[in-house]
This record gives structure tokens, sequence and C-alpha cells, in this order.
């Protein structure tokens, strides 16, 4: 997962560029799905993340467009319009989850960023919550790299303001002494800015 802020007064530059590159994966043959949301609510609104998940360690290792040209095409098209700010890398805990597909194209997404203080306990705290909340799907990670080891994000999956209802309460059902904060924000997925099957 990656997050990058536009400069100032290039949005229109970036997103552009950010085409193009997407273009690039494209033709080169890359048969990852790319996610591109701005961050719409928060103190990182207009930040912009792109993001594919659901790959083994060793894709990792061999993934299917070559890096060196893929770092090169984003040093003539992302990289002046705005600046990377962070890589992570995350672990998708489906046992946790409660989501029938593995999709993440709804209209918005409520990312919803959870510390733990004993990220053991926490999953046993998931595994509850699991099991009293079947009203909205959500796919729940942890941050294995570029961030705290302790962390974890929660996407839940909206197609307009009115499915927020469903979920408006998720932070007293999340509420414990063991998470040490609880953030939300909206994404907004930006199809133009996306790779998707």
């Amino acid at each position: 997962m990656v997050t990058w802020l536009p400069h100032k007064d290039q949005g229109k530059q970036f997103e552009a560029g950010y085409k193009r590159h997407l273009t690039w994966h494209s033709e080169n043959g890359d048969t990852w799905e790319w996610y591109g949301w701005y961050v719409v609510s928060g103190e990182r609104l207009g930040t912009f993340i792109d993001a594919s998940f659901d790959h083994s360690w060793e894709e990792y290792d061999s993934p299917p467009v070559d890096l060196a040209g893929d770092a090169a095409d984003n040093n003539i098209n992302v990289y002046p319009h705005a600046d990377l700010k962070n890589i992570q890398r995350l672990i998708y805990l489906k046992e946790l989850s409660r989501s029938e597909s593995l999709k993440l194209d709804s209209k918005f997404i409520r990312l919803i960023t959870i510390n733990a203080s004993d990220v053991s306990k926490a999953e046993e705290q998931f595994r509850v919550f699991k099991k009293a909340n079947s009203k909205y799907e959500y796919r729940l990670f942890r941050i294995v790299d570029g961030g705290d080891g302790a962390q974890f994000l929660m996407f839940i999956k909206a197609d307009s303001f009115k499915d927020y209802a469903k979920s408006e309460s998720v932070v007293n059902e999340l509420s414990s002494s063991n998470f040490r904060s609880v953030t939300i924000e909206t994404l907004y997925l930006s199809k133009d800015l996306s790779l998707l099957k």
C-alpha cells in the first residue's frame, strides 16, 4: 500500500501522470489489480493511496512487471507531481474478516485504523467482534512492514453514505483499553486511477 501527497496546485498533473503510469503497467502485462483512492476526510485529506492486495511473499520477489522499468516510469510520470509518503505491506486476516468477496471496489471505503497494545489480545477481540457483527462487510489487515506492527486496518465497504448507518457505531463496538487509538477516514475510489479486472 503506497501513500502519495500530490504537490500543491498539481492535482491535474498528478492524475495525468498516474494514468500514464497505469497504462505502462497494463501495456507491460501487469496481472495485479491496483486500487486508487483519495482520502476525503480526516487529517490526511487530499492524500492518494494506491494498493494491490492478496499476493504471497513469493510474488513480491517475482512481480509480473520489471521493477526497474516500473521505477523508471514512476520517476518520469508520478514523482514530479507528488511526494511519496509511505510504503506499507499488509497481511490479510481472513478468519477475522467478514467479506463474501475479496474485492474492495465499492464507491467508498471506511478505513478504520486501530492501534493495539497487545496483538494477540486484539485478534481475540476481533473474533468476538466478527461473531457479534453481521451488518456490513469488511476486510481486516495487519501492518507487517512500514509501520506499527500492532496496527490493524479495517476496510469497510460502502456504496453510499446511506451505507454508513450500518457501521456508524463501529468505534463503540471496538471500544477497548487494549486499543490505544481508533481513527476513521473515508476513501473514495477513483476508477480512472485504478487498474481493476
